[in-house]
């Protein structure tokens, strides 16, 4: 067959070669043209090309170097045709094969390479006159006269400013080059501004001046003496003699009335003078009177006293104004480019360039300009591509691509790459790789078979060799050899027999890439061309992977398109190359063909070691995940139950409905479909069970009767799950129990066969039924419809006397656990208890129920009620040895109320309250705490104190330890000292203090007792006796 290009004719075929290649002499075989040769059967020569050649392209023949163009490259380019090649400060000088962008006059290269302005008064390259000055200007400069000078500024002559009367000197005016002096008549000297006159004291001058009978104005004039001696009177300069001859009073003298007094513009009279000015926008020249306009010395303004100093945006200098901009700037000097492409003013898809001071608008890239619209150049046809196999255009531009066999390298240039090292072929024995494509070939004893890849065998050259190969043998140095076929490995242990080896995975995905029904047929250029470009797509994807080899795509199918390619690897497949093979292509969303984005959409199927096509989704889900369809194209990785087991509850129910065979696999759409419906099911009924995550079906089965399905309930925490299972059960218990036990599926109610089962886990599921069973009831399974009822135990005296002693009742269910049943007769012994069934003898099983939530709910409500019934008892065991405690001490003190001592009327009256006989804690202690000299409880008595805990007297009532009858007692003649204080602290009978003995408290929070140091009364003055009044204790 051709390896090129195949033409059919009738009943035979012609092979030719591709561009760049030459047909050889067996008619099929096709060679690259050899150096000096180009084009079609390598029919040009590359001598053609001329010197300005950069190399000479198999394909396209003379590639010129850059400034040249035409076939031989001979043809000068103007590149200062283009518009903007140049800066704006720069003028475009054309040469052969390249151009120069040079600096405009008045302006040089700068070290950053930009062209800046050459200062030519600093420079010396101005050619003003030696009298004049010269002042820079943006790629120019200016000349003009100095003051005292007139002319042009490249030609400067004196100008006589006494003739012209533009001296300012108050008497006298003596022209000098380039300017003028002043001096004074005879008795006047000059004065510092070397303008004005001083008269000073001279005899010969004064004496004359006073023998004459001239009166002279001294004021705007004087009297001086002429050469012969003789005086005379003078007016200063701008004044004259009113009356000359008759009175030599000095008058001014309006210059301006007189022709303007040679001003050109505005003549303004002075005392004594005038002064010629000029408009906005000039200036006086230096003849004192003409006007220079200010644009012939680079100024504007009043008296062009602001230099214009204006950038190269400057169209001119306004004389009145100043720098007018051109199009494009802006600013006081028009230095600031204006960029006019903010303003989008380009339009019909033209492209805004911004320039200095301006903008144009051009065509992209690849673009031209037609009836003023940027319309797109075809390179390929124009042939101005650089591809030297296939040329693909593009807006704005073009690609490169290559023919089949071939791989781009650099952009533009395509090379074979050999089918055969890459194991990019069909070949079943061997492959023979020649540059940009391949043929087969079968070894001695095979044939080739017309398909041009698989081999017959013929003959076995080992036949008379004690060898037993399994797929073919060859003699080497006489001996026999096995050897396999390709993608095949002999065998290690016996040298003969052949295993395959899996290299490759095959995968199949749909693209949005334009599909053709041409694309179907290998031998059609669209084919090749679609897959040339879809393989380099996809070979960057997997490029990454070490392991990875080569690349092709190996089919197209209609549906969008369907793209069936092999990835070929350098070992065999391992588990995690497989895995890492499919994350890879898992992430491949879009193929870049061609330099544009085609979508990956909907299920990748791969293939390995068999033919059978797997969801990639499911390739990753790994061993212990379950995958599963969901819809076309879509699948979910489920995790095993066991990883979701502590917060899931387990359902199985029983539906009478056809079993479809499909329904037990998973990937097929029959078991989606009745997933979905079974789902959204039971979902509907569970809408009052809180913070359920999902709920999924895990299997369907068959069974005589209908469909067997396995659901979980998955809740999103553990404990949820246990305090949302009594709501489960009883709606699963109202399902089974209502008149019509059945699931409403798509708007159709499905019977139940049998019992719902519920459990923790998959292998403890129970009938739901039971769990209403009381204590006297077995829940027994009806042979007959499989459905679990509660029915009421065989009734005996030791069963109901058992019934009546054992059992517990919550919330009007009675719970029997571990009923042992022996043909047919329930024994119940006491109240034990114990877990599990027994069945003998045919007997139906009986099953009790249990929740959880149960157990839960009593210790929830028993132990805090058990606790508080502990604290209740240990307080009114204290509050009875408290009172037991207090009608002991109120004996003692009614033994002991004599007042032997008579101190009752010393401290006031007896108040038993304060001993704790009233109420539980005593009477309130502020109320006794005080001084009741102003209590409305002691008004009219004596002052008094009262104690906190004995009221007015019986101090010898307070006691010591624990005992109160031992009593702190001293005779009157006892002198009572300092070692008689410290005795143990007494006890008072307040009940606080009881309480603050078994309690203890800590230290920080006692709260210490005021106490009294009371002075003796009046009747025991003069006696012995003493009285010791101890501090009371802290409490």
């Amino acid at each position: 067959m051709c390896p090129q290009v195949c033409t059919n004719s009738a009943g035979s075929y012609t092979c030719s070669c591709y561009d760049g290649f030459r047909l050889q002499g067996d008619k099929t075989t096709c060679l690259e043209c050899s150096g000096l040769n180009w084009g079609p059967n390598c029919a040009r020569k590359c001598s053609e090309c001329s010197a300005n050649t950069k190399r000479c392209d198999r394909v396209k023949g003379c590639i010129c170097a850059t400034g040249w163009t035409g076939a031989a490259c001979s043809q000068d380019i103007n590149e200062c045709d283009q518009t903007g090649i140049c800066g704006e400060l720069e003028d475009c000088k054309n040469s052969f094969g390249s151009y120069e962008c040079v600096c405009k006059t008045g302006y040089k290269k700068g070290s950053d390479g930009s062209c800046q302005d050459v200062n030519e008064c600093v420079t010396g390259l101005n050619n003003c006159d030696r009298n004049a000055e010269c002042v820079n200007t943006e790629g120019s400069h200016l000349c003009s006269c100095k003051l005292g000078y007139s002319g042009d500024g490249l030609t400067c002559s004196d100008i006589d400013e006494c003739a012209l009367g533009t001296d300012d000197c108050k008497q006298e005016c003596i022209n000098v080059i380039g300017s003028f002096n002043c001096y004074c008549r005879i008795g006047f000297r000059l004065n510092t501004d070397r303008k004005t006159c001083l008269k000073i004291m001279l005899p010969e001058v004064e004496n004359k001046c006073n023998s004459t009978s001239l009166v002279c104005d001294l004021l705007n004039g004087g009297c001086s003496i002429n050469s012969t001696g003789d005086a005379f009177c003078f007016c200063n300069s701008g004044y004259e003699f009113t009356n000359p001859g008759v009175d030599y009073t000095c008058t001014d003298i309006d210059e301006c009335q007189n022709n303007n007094s040679g001003c050109e513009q505005i003549c303004t009279d002075n005392t004594g003078g005038y002064s010629c000015t000029c408009l906005t926008g000039y200036k006086l020249s230096s003849d004192s009177k003409s006007c220079d306009s200010c644009n012939e010395t680079s100024t504007w303004g009043q008296n062009c006293a602001n230099g214009c100093n204006c950038g190269i945006g400057a169209e001119f200098c306004d004389r009145l104004t100043g720098c007018v901009c051109k199009r494009g700037y802006s600013g006081i000097y028009c230095t600031e480019n204006i960029n006019e492409c903010l303003s989008s003013p380009c339009l019909n898809n033209q492209t805004c360039v911004d320039t200095v001071g301006s903008y144009k608008c051009t065509c992209p890239t690849g673009y031209h300009i037609q009836n003023d619209v940027c319309v797109d150049e075809n390179e390929c046809v124009l042939q101005t591509d650089s591809c030297n196999q296939r040329c693909i255009n593009k807006a704005g531009g073009y690609l490169c691509s290559c023919k089949d066999g071939f791989v781009l390298t650099g952009n533009t240039t395509c090379q074979p790459f050999d089918e055969c090292a890459l194991l990019n072929n069909n070949c079943e024995q061997i492959c023979v790789d020649t540059g940009g494509s391949f043929y087969c070939s079968c070894r001695d004893g095979f044939v080739l078979n017309s398909d041009q890849s698989s081999c017959d065998k013929d003959y076995d050259p080992c036949a008379n060799n004690n060898i037993n190969c399994s797929y073919g043998c060859v003699l080497e140095n006489n001996a026999p050899v096995c050897f396999c076929q390709l993608g095949y490995e002999l065998s290690t242990d016996d040298s003969q027999t052949c295993s395959v080896v899996y290299r490759s995975v095959q995968f199949t995905m749909t693209t949005d890439y334009p599909y053709s029904s041409k694309m179907s047929d290998p031998s059609t250029d669209e084919f090749k061309h679609a897959r040339v470009d879809i393989t380099a797509g996809l070979d960057d994807s997997y490029s990454n992977i070490p392991e990875f080899l080569s690349l092709t795509v190996d089919r197209f199918s209609s549906g969008s398109t369907v793209v069936q390619y092999t990835v070929v690897f350098n070992q065999s497949l391992s588990d995690s190359l497989i895995i890492e093979t499919a994350s890879v292509t898992k992430n491949i969303t879009q193929i870049i063909v061609l330099e544009k984005p085609y979508s990956v959409s909907g299920e990748i199927f791969v293939s390995y070691k068999t033919t059978i096509l797997e969801p990639l989704t499911c390739t990753l889900c790994g061993s212990n995940h379950t995958c599963v369809i969901l819809s076309i194209n879509t699948y979910e990785c489920r995790p095993p139950l066991s990883e979701i087991e502590s917060r899931s509850l387990f359902m199985e129910v029983t539906l009478q409905k056809t079993f479809n065979s499909n329904y037990g696999n998973k990937l097929h759409l029959d078991y989606a479909a009745y997933e979905v419906d079974l789902e959204q099911a039971f979902a509907a009924v569970m809408t009052g069970v809180e913070d359920i995550q999902y709920l999924n079906v895990t299997d369907f089965r068959h069974h005589t009767e209908g469909v067997t399905t396995s659901l979980v309930v998955i809740f999103n925490t553990i404990a949820n799950k246990t305090l949302q299972y009594d709501k489960v059960l009883n709606i699963l218990v109202k399902i089974e129990t209502k008149d019509r036990s059945c699931i409403d599926i798509v708007d159709t109610c499905i019977a139940l066969y049998g019992s719902i089962s519920l459990g923790n886990t998959t292998t403890a599921l129970e009938p739901v039924i039971c769990s209403t069973c009381s204590l006297i009831q077995d829940c027994i399974q009806d042979n007959q419809t499989s459905r679990y009822q509660c029915v009421n135990k065989p009734t005996t005296e030791q069963t109901a006397s058992s019934a009546t002693e054992g059992t517990t009742t919550v919330e009007g269910t009675t719970t029997t656990e571990g009923t042992t049943t022996t043909e047919g007769t329930t024994t119940l012994e006491g109240t034990t208890t114990t877990e599990g069934t027994t069945t003998t003898e045919g007997t139906t099983t009986t099953v009790q129920s249990k929740s959880s939530s149960d157990l839960i709910l009593g210790l929830g409500i028993g132990l805090p009620l058990a606790i508080s019934a502990f604290i209740i008892s240990m307080i009114m065991i204290c509050m009875c040895c408290r009172h037991k405690y207090r009608s002991d001490s109120e004996s003692t003190v009614q033994e002991q109320s004599e007042d032997d001592w008579k101190v009752g009327p010393a401290f006031g009256r007896f108040d038993p309250s304060l001993r704790g006989t009233r109420g539980a804690f005593g009477t309130d202690l502020m109320r006794q705490w005080s001084r009741t000299s102003g209590d409305k409880y002691h008004r009219d008595q004596p002052e008094e104190l009262v104690h906190p805990y004995f009221g007015p007297g019986s101090l010898d009532d307070f006691t010591t330890g624990a005992d109160s009858s031992e009593r702190l007692d001293f005779a009157p003649d006892t002198t009572v000292g300092e070692e008689d204080l410290e005795v143990p602290p007494r006890r008072s009978n307040f009940s606080w203090d009881f309480m603050f003995d078994m309690l203890d408290p800590r230290e920080e929070v006692k709260i210490p007792r005021p106490f009294v140091d009371a002075e003796e009364a009046d009747l025991f003055r003069g006696k012995k006796e003493k009285i010791l009044h101890k501090r009371d204790s802290n409490v």
